[in-house]
């Protein structure tokens, strides 16, 4: 994770827009390390399981050098 970001950091420019879909058991990780290669985290979206209602996935848009607040989307249901 920290090498792909860190050769994203480098191909994007500010306000560039990253997207990625991860496991949300490693959110605190993704954070850090978005936040290590000067990404914030705009958009957050939970996916959820419609047969046992469980967090799947995690979607995330995040923005190199911005400041942006975060925001929770809706949940989607696959």
């Amino acid at each position: 994770l920290d090498d792909i970001l860190r050769e994203s950091a480098k191909l994007l420019r500010p306000g560039g827009r990253f997207y990625m879909v991860h496991r949300p058991n490693r959110l605190n990780e993704i954070n850090k390390v978005l936040y290590a290669n000067h990404f914030s985290i705009r958009n957050l979206q939970f996916a959820y399981d419609h047969r046992d209602n469980q967090v799947k996935s995690v979607l995330i848009e995040a923005v190199k050098e911005s400041s942006c607040d975060m925001k929770v989307l809706e949940p989607i249901y696959i």
